[in-house]
């Protein structure tokens, strides 16, 4: 059997294969092979009679699964990322849109002021359809201009039109109001225009409140994963070398011309990123994705939110579906863009097999009701095709797809997708709901209903399966041994499942910036903001923050400070320092058995001019958090095998967040740095300044003192004002369970936070 494989548009990909590429697609095409085998078997050798409907259910989801697979397969046909673009010209007219309805001031401050400061001259225009005139206000503070109109017609397609007639921009790029541009955003993506056919370029989403619902951190590794993962690094790539990647609504630059010979933005869905791009790919314009982290927005933060979004989405699909522009019938698109298009659209379809596979150990466990024939090698094939599927998805993702997690928030969003589905054959219209940048965590049994009804009917038929004069009636155990497993299996998924919408904060009011920064610290007189009270006059503490914004921060100290305690600060960004006075509103006693002196001292800003507000500002949009995403997004394989092979490099390493007191070389005076990892045999810091490799240090933390180690290796930041600095110990120290569990619980802490620092 031969298959045909996809030949990919023109994108600027000139990375050679290579033998893992190679490998990898040679994999892509026998697991089409294998599908194509199993799905032939399945429909000719496993049709129950007795049960025709059922059975019939069984292989419709298999069917619906296959085509998903195969489209999926094809997407990700080509993930080489795609070459540099060259420097834009100057002269271009060039307008950033920030459409808006009802975000709070200070989300909308932030974009605004990152928009207008962007390198490569432009207008920035404020589409407020929330007509609030201290919004007015704000863009004749920051420099931008407003634009509002008498009505909200078509919600944000009608917004994007409306200031399309009244706007002149030959390239538009377009920012949700939560999404904070990087100052680079404009010049490393619109060179790509240099090419007349190219009417999109698309960036990825990345999200700077890193404890919201979508987000998972590991604490012992580090990294932090998103429900968004698998289509912003593999699906969207794969997309783009198909000349497939689509408009995502934001971080992203139009051509006007593009959209004007296109009719404006389409208004038939609520997802109208999604079909001006299919109107875009049927008039035979390009679109380009580049995966370069170069904007932070907010995403859902709490399980209500997620699912209103998720709702949103899937229902605009089903409108699409419904639309004459629905992908498999509109002409001018290519059969590669027909797939990538088909595989997106079949993604918000995933609950109608998932309701069928969730119901079927339950069910056989209860009733003995079963879609296929219940033989030992019937049931053996199917588990072994099930495992090598698994296997393959993950290689052809190139690890991307994590299946546990996968498994979890698929069954959180089951129940709204089958929701959303509804809308294809009701062909109801839609409003468009702004997802909620604030609130309170809103849990109710119909936002647990899809985990509930999962974890209760597998369980039910576990309880029964325990009585075997009740539940084997006769029949075989191997059977009811594979459907227990997978009822255990969805018990199992249920609880997590449970457990993940359970565990949110149960409020929200700011977000916080994470990153070791250089801080002076002075306490004042608590009563009279006299002279200091506990340090000389004219001296400062060296300490580190942990986590701020532009109202509170939180820092990690090893003595305690009193409530309402004034201090006087000094916090030293890359620009030059801030000053700053603040009033202490709680400190965490973290100490343990072990002699951990540390504390968590929490601090409300209480006097910041404006510049200094803006050079925060900077820091942590510029700075910050493009590091903090660096960082989480390394990968350790090697590390691990030197683990595993019990090399002295390998010691396991625990991600700590703590300070650190130095003294290198001659100095007397110790120096503060933030630890950010820990071994037995060294740790890495960040300091605020480099020391060179094979300078001697003397390191104490957490009640360990006087520990002599070596510099093997300085990483400076230049643009942070900071190093990172790795240290091996002269000889290899004994750490403290108790110490490590106490620190790894506030690094969890730490990410996890959200709400007032004084909550």
């Amino acid at each position: 059997m031969s298959v045909a494989l996809p030949v990919p548009a023109r994108t600027g990909v000139d990375a050679p294969l290579g033998l893992v590429e190679t490998a990898r697609r040679a994999l892509i095409v026998l697991s089409i092979a294998g599908a194509v085998a199993y799905l032939v078997w399945r429909a000719l050798f496993t049709y129950h009679p007795e049960y025709v409907v059922y059975s019939l259910l069984f292989l419709a989801a298999d069917c619906l699964g296959f085509v998903t697979f195969i489209t999926f397969a094809i997407t990700l046909w080509d993930l080489r990322p795609r070459s540099p673009a060259p420097p834009p010209p100057p002269g271009w007219r060039v307008d950033v849109w920030i459409p808006t309805y009802n975000e709070p001031e200070d989300v909308l401050r932030r974009t605004i002021y990152h928009c207008v400061h962007m390198e490569y001259p432009h207008t920035t225009w404020v589409l407020d359809d929330g007509h609030r005139p201290w919004v007015q206000q704000l863009c004749e503070e920051l420099g931008a201009r407003y634009l509002s109109r008498p009505d909200n017609l078509h919600a944000k397609a009608g917004n994007l039109n409306h200031a399309l007639a009244h706007t002149d921009g030959e390239l538009i790029a377009t920012f949700d109001a939560d999404f904070v541009p990087a100052r680079n955003f404009l010049t490393r993506l619109l060179g790509h225009f240099r090419d007349e056919r190219v009417a999109l370029v698309q960036a990825p989403q990345h999200y700077y409140n890193i404890d919201s619902f979508q987000h998972r951190f590991e604490p012992r590794t580090g990294r932090l994963w998103t429900a968004q993962d698998l289509f912003f690094d593999a699906v969207m790539p794969g997309k783009d070398n198909l000349g497939a990647a689509y408009w995502i609504g934001t971080c992203a630059i139009l051509r006007r011309r593009a959209i004007e010979q296109i009719g404006g933005f389409p208004t038939r869905s609520v997802v109208e990123d999604m079909l001006t791009s299919i109107e875009l790919h049927a008039h035979g314009w390009r679109s380009v994705y580049v995966n370069e982290p170069l904007a932070f927005g907010i995403a859902p933060a709490y399980l209500a939110q997620f699912l209103s979004q998720r709702l949103r989405w899937t229902q605009g699909v089903m409108q699409i579906v419904r639309s004459p522009s629905n992908p498999l019938v509109r002409r001018g698109l290519t059969w590669q863009q027909r797939v990538s298009y088909l595989n997106s659209i079949l993604h918000f379809f995933d609950a109608l097999p998932r309701l069928v596979y969730y119901a079927i150990p339950g069910v056989y466990l209860l009733s003995g009701a079963t879609p296929v024939f219940l033989k030992a090698a019937t049931l053996k094939m199917m588990l072994l095709y099930l495992g090598l599927h698994l296997l393959a998805v993950k290689a052809i993702s190139k690890g991307e797809v994590r299946i546990w997690r996968n498994e979890v928030y698929a069954l959180v969003h089951f129940l709204t997708y089958l929701k959303g589905n509804l809308a294809l054959l009701t062909g109801r219209q839609l409003p468009f709901r702004v997802t909620e940048k604030r609130g309170r965590q809103r849990l109710s049994l119909r936002l647990l209903a899809g985990p509930l009804l999962v974890l209760g009917l597998s369980l039910a038929g576990l309880l029964y399966a325990l009585v075997p004069a009740m539940s084997t009636g006769g029949r075989e155990l191997f059977p009811i041994a594979i459907a227990g497993a997978f009822a255990g299996f969805y018990v199992l998924v249920g609880l997590a499942a449970l457990r993940l919408c359970l565990s949110r904060p149960l409020h929200q009011e700011s977000y916080y910036f994470h990153g070791g920064v250089p801080a002076e610290l002075v306490e004042e007189d608590a009563r009279h903001g006299g002279p200091p009270a506990a340090t000389p006059a004219g001296s400062a503490e060296l300490t580190m923050v942990g986590a701020m914004n532009e109202r509170e921060l939180l820092m990690m100290t090893s003595r305690p400070l009193p409530p309402h305690q004034l201090l006087r600060l000094r916090i030293r960004l890359p620009a030059r320092a801030v000053s700053a006075r603040a009033v202490v509103t709680g400190c965490a006693d973290l100490r343990t058995r072990d002699g951990l002196e540390l504390y968590e001292v929490h601090a409300a800003i209480t006097d910041l001019d404006p510049e200094g507000e803006r050079l925060l500002l900077d820091h942590f949009f510029q700075t910050a958090v493009p590091r903090l995403f660096r960082r989480l997004a390394r990968r350790v394989p090697l590390a691990l095998w030197r683990r595993w092979l019990g090399t002295r490099r390998g010691a396991r390493r625990y991600t700590l967040h703590m300070p650190v007191a130095y003294r290198a070389g001659e100095q007397t005076a110790p120096r503060v740095a933030m630890l950010e990892d820990l071994s037995r045999t060294g740790l890495c810091m960040t300091a605020a300044e480099s020391l060179p490799p094979g300078t001697a240090v003397c390191v104490s933390f957490a009640g360990i003192r006087d520990l002599r180690a070596r510099v093997v290796r300085c990483e400076t930041w230049p643009e942070e004002n900071t190093a990172t600095i790795a240290v091996r110990f002269d000889f290899p120290v004994v750490l403290p369970r108790r110490l490590l569990r106490a620190a790894e619980h506030h690094r969890t802490r730490l990410l996890r936070r959200r709400g007032p620092l004084s909550g």
